[in-house]
């Protein structure tokens, strides 16, 4: 996704220090600390977040056509029924391209079932990754401490931010050569 944002306004996103120091900072708190229900309810969030907000947005045209204005898309072309629609509302032939093109859209059980299909694997393997990265982190900090490493958690916490500070930094240089490419692009056209 390229950059459509206003020059010179501040993102977190794209602030490799900041998000750097975040991470880092948040490094040193160890993942066994946190409450019993704190850590399952992080482990299970995306098992049932990444499905129920699918379903959402692809079941809601106000949601498709916000997302897609956040996403610096053409939300015109997104979604087609009215945010004041009530849910129960009887159907209504399709009058012009524009509202077939957003009935042919609507969500079919079938397509609702892949959906699903999709979305429940990828929330369920999304957990899962939750779950091995708190025990890595127990794990890492149980190695720093067996090799005699002093402030094993603040080794850890520096690991992250520059580990952090390295991937951030690596995306925002490929959106600003992309934004480049995609500029030079429309110049010669």
């Amino acid at each position: 996704m390229v950059n459509t944002r206003t020059p010179g306004t501040y993102r977190f996103s794209r602030d490799p220090w900041g998000q750097a120091v975040v991470s880092g900072a948040l490094s040193i708190i160890p993942a066994r600390n946190y409450p019993r229900w704190l850590r399952r309810g992080i482990i299970a969030a995306p098992a049932i977040a990444l499905p129920a907000f699918s379903a959402w947005v692809a079941t809601s045209p106000s949601a498709q056509q916000k997302i897609a204005a956040w996403a610096g898309g053409d939300s015109s072309s997104v979604g087609g029924a009215a945010d004041n629609e009530p849910a129960d509302a009887e159907p209504v032939a399709p009058e012009g391209p524009a509202e077939a093109e957003s009935a042919s859209r609507a969500l079919t059980p079938v397509s609702f079932g892949a959906l699903l299909a999709v979305t429940v694997p990828l929330g369920a393997v999304t957990s899962a990754m939750m779950a091995a990265g708190f025990w890595a982190d127990e794990k890492i900090e149980a190695g720093l401490r067996q090799l005699k490493v002093p402030f094993p958690r603040l080794v850890m916490g520096w690991g992250a931010g520059a580990l952090t500070w390295w991937m951030v930094k690596k995306e925002v240089a490929q959106e600003e050569k992309q934004a480049l490419e995609a500029q030079k692009t429309s110049t010669e056209k």
